[in-house]
């Protein structure tokens, strides 16, 4: 028996995941929201059996094997093989049912690591991403490469969204494998609650990186979707970016931690900035709403609440 759904969010408990499962809860949006605990994308079959025993007329994917620095530096053919396989089991599935969209979150790691900044979407392909995440770049980018014959052989229309670095409610806490925000909340908070006298960090503070709350590039997404901007490449994002060490100043005094915070120099930077252009996004009427402050808040704010939840 089949059920029909406009929308199919995969990866409902990861940070974007969840937040397009609250905002079509708040817009009263016809939609199936799934994790891995439901559907293994990784078992082409079971996608395919699946989608075809559902009528989505979007699949909108936020499932990936994500991470921070140290988890794409050591295990970068898993990132690639991974989120390959789950891009293209949707895609191929997608072909022997009733999808028309496929929304295909890309990534700003995926652009070249020596592309001017900020960067453009035409410059996306002009070159090799920086090898701290070459795996994961690389299978976000054949997302996109792919989209052109299946548009042509299938009618399948895909998005394209390039959000800058997220962070918000119900993001990965886990040190091992979180991205800065989430980790910098974490350290800081637990030092706080173990009267600690100082906190380390890697690198020295100095990398820029361009921060968006999750809620806002949800947003920006579904515009896109709304507005039929399909087969292109689409930045979501502000256009401008902070340091790293700003970030962890306005935490730390949010949450009231005193001690000091030292650079372990001995570790790496990662690129020293990534920087998106907003130059399209605005000029077809979008923008972002939440500051990084109101955003910082808001999510330190979350964590507290829900500190017996988190994904650790």
């Amino acid at each position: 028996m089949s059920n029909n759904f406009q929308y199919l969010v995969t990866g409902k408990n990861g940070l974007i995941g969840s937040a397009f499962v609250r905002f079509f809860k708040k817009s009263q949006t016809s939609f199936m929201a799934i994790s891995k605990n439901d559907l293994n994308l990784l078992n082409y079959k079971e996608t395919k059996s699946f989608i075809k025993d559902h009528n989505f007329e979007t699949i909108i994917n936020c499932a990936a094997m994500v991470g921070g620095i140290k988890a794409n530096s050591s295990r970068p053919y898993d990132f690639l093989s991974n989120n390959t396989r789950i891009q293209n089991n949707i895609m191929d599935a997608s072909i022997k049912s009733s999808v028309k969209n496929i929304v295909l979150l890309n990534s700003n790691c995926s652009y070249p690591s020596d592309a001017t900044q900020p960067f453009k979407e035409s410059e996306f392909l002009n070159g090799e991403p920086h090898k701290s995440n070459l795996g994961y770049a690389l299978a976000k980018r054949s997302a996109f490469l792919q989209s052109v014959p299946l548009l042509e052989q299938y009618k399948i229309k895909t998005f394209h969204p390039i959000p800058c670095s997220l962070y918000g409610p119900n993001d990965n806490f886990n040190l091992e494998n979180s991205h800065f925000i989430a980790a910098v909340i974490r350290k800081l908070i637990t030092a706080k609650e173990n009267n600690a006298n100082e906190i380390r960090f890697w690198g020295s503070g100095n990398p820029r990186r361009e921060f968006m709350y999750v809620d806002d590039a949800v947003e920006g997404i579904k515009f896109i979707l709304d507005k039929n901007y399909s087969q292109k490449l689409i930045n979501i994002c502000w256009g401008k970016d902070h340091k790293l060490l700003d970030v962890i100043n306005i935490c730390s005094e949010y949450i009231g931690f005193k001690g000091l915070i030292n650079w372990d120099k001995n570790k790496p930077d990662g690129m020293m900035r990534k920087l998106q252009s907003a130059e399209i996004i605005n000029k077809i009427g979008w923008s972002p709403k939440v500051s990084l402050k109101e955003g910082l808040y808001q999510t330190i704010d979350w964590f507290l609440e829900n500190k017996n939840k988190l994904r650790l």
